[in-house]
């Protein structure tokens, strides 16, 4: 089941089957926020686009329809444990994922690595420095900047940041976003326009909303914004975005419930303007009326989503899946 009460919700992210517990916890290494005693690095924040970077997407030949239906689902290798495992957030090269699990009533950011995208992860290790309620990592590229949920005392938002891949992340720094009084939380970077789209309360009504703020390159947040076109009155939250913008994914319960929701997708015409109307992705809703799909990140070819669910072929609790679109013959 879902969790209903909005205080647990970075422990149990959104709302998801975690075993929760309360934010009363010992904090993580290195002092109370979680992070280490060492400064946040003063490099601006990380904007490459997905095209700056290795892709691995399909082979030369003919691409995948970016439109079309997925045609293949598989469990993500490596990273699911009889603990929950949720929310990965990949390197545009699809070889480091970041993700977090729960484990003894402890939620915790992992990263984990592999030789290409057909093998399996391995050496998932805890980034430690984030802390013990940390969820929702959205690495950079590059991976020198990480933003990520955080509830301590509140449901929030983090940033943190490092000079090398090889280095523990400086302490981490709330972020200033979302309504007054808003529990915020599913941070996703989008790099190439330095945008930060979120879930949050205190908008619709509703359980959560999608939001979005600028980040400038010192870190700082812009104001932020309802992406009213993806809100309803129901829950709708974890968007992730395409490599060029036009694409959107995101969890709603507008169909569903709140807590057995699906992933929708939305199109628009440009980076910055206006999505049309989301519909739901058929292939991958639920065929039981109690479990819930959630999107995590698209590569950047837009041919695999990755996602984790609760789902009837998940057989360990919430786990993280990829779905293919595979090109045609």
């Amino acid at each position: 089941m879902r969790w209903r009460s909005l205080p647990f919700l970075v422990a149990c992210a959104l709302a998801s089957a975690w075993a929760c517990s309360s934010f009363d916890e010992a904090p993580g290494p290195g002092g109370s926020d979680g992070g280490p005693d060492t400064a946040i690095v003063d490099a601006p924040i990380d904007t490459m686009s997905s095209s700056d970077v290795l892709d691995s997407g399909p082979p030369p030949g003919k691409p995948c329809d970016p439109k079309g239906i997925f045609t293949t689902k598989q469990k993500l290798d490596g990273v699911s444990t009889v603990d929950n495992e949720l929310s990965a957030r990949l390197t545009p090269d699809e070889r480091t994922v970041y993700f977090h699990r729960t484990s003894g009533g402890v939620t915790t950011i992992r990263r984990a690595t592999r030789k290409d995208r057909d093998a399996s992860f391995d050496n998932a290790s805890i980034v430690t420095e984030l802390g013990n309620t940390a969820a929702f990592a959205s690495p950079a590229p590059d991976e020198l900047t990480i933003f990520f949920s955080r509830g301590d005392p509140t449901v929030s938002i983090f940033v943190a940041r490092r000079n090398l891949v090889t280095d523990a992340f400086g302490t981490a720094t709330p972020l200033s976003v979302g309504p007054a009084g808003g529990q915020v939380t599913a941070p996703f970077f989008a790099p190439s326009s330095r945008m930060l789209y979120y879930q949050t309360t205190g908008i619709t009504g509703s359980t959560y909303d999608i939001a979005s703020t600028s980040i400038a390159p010192d870190g700082a947040a812009g104001d932020s914004g309802s992406v009213a076109q993806l809100n309803t009155t129901s829950w709708d939250g974890e968007a992730v975005l395409s490599a060029d913008e036009k694409t959107v994914y995101f969890y709603s319960g507008r169909d569903r419930g709140d807590n057995t929701g699906a992933i929708y997708v939305a199109y628009r015409d440009t980076p910055t303007s206006t999505f049309r109307s989301p519909v739901i992705v058929a292939e991958l809703e639920p065929t039981s009326g109690s479990d819930y799909t959630d999107p995590s990140w698209l590569s950047p070819d837009n041919c695999r989503l990755y996602y984790y669910t609760n789902s009837e072929y998940a057989q360990k609790g919430t786990e993280i899946w990829v779905a293919e679109r595979l090109p045609p013959p």
